[in-house]
């Protein structure tokens, strides 16, 4: 998972992720989008990059299309 670089730029797109990786003689071989962003191209929702929370966990109530409370599922009670 990629969502910033060393700059702490976010990546955007599969075209400046594959250069920051040719850069670091490193190769794109395959990639696609890791799920749903905000308008900033923050991540909705958890992301943990290297043990580190980045994002985390919504657990308020919300409207929307694609909301659902994590701590509505029966595991997490």
């Amino acid at each position: 998972m990629f969502w910033k670089d060393d700059k702490q730029a976010n990546f955007i797109n599969f075209i400046s992720l594959k250069s920051r990786l040719n850069s670091n003689k490193q190769e794109l071989i395959f990639a696609c989008n890791g799920g749903m962003y905000h308008k900033g191209y923050e991540p909705v929702g958890l992301f943990i990059e290297n043990e580190i929370t980045k994002a985390k966990i919504d657990t308020t109530s919300n409207q929307g299309n694609f909301y659902l409370n994590p701590m509505e599922f029966s595991f997490y009670k």
